[in-house]
């Protein structure tokens, strides 16, 4: 996957990271434990977890690379009812 050529647009929350959307994707900085949850997540979508992002690989920036799914992220101080 490739985001040369694609919008990209910074996502709340990221008080660790900086994490943007490219197209349908997330792009996010890798962490120590960025194969692990690289694992984890292949582990949860091959047993048919909805709940969990694809897990795609490292991109040309060395950033992760998960799907985008919509939804509401617990960063705020306030949550939604």
């Amino acid at each position: 996957m490739h985001s040369r050529g694609m919008t990209e647009s910074s996502l709340p929350g990221g008080f660790i990271n900086h994490v943007v959307r490219v197209g349908a994707t997330v792009r996010r900085p890798p962490s120590a434990s960025s194969r692990f949850i690289g694992d984890l997540l292949k582990m949860l979508e091959a047993n048919g977890w909805p709940g969990a992002p694809s897990y795609y690989g490292i991109d040309e920036e060395g950033r992760e690379i998960l799907a985008y799914l919509d939804g509401h992220v617990a960063w705020e101080p306030r949550q939604p009812l």
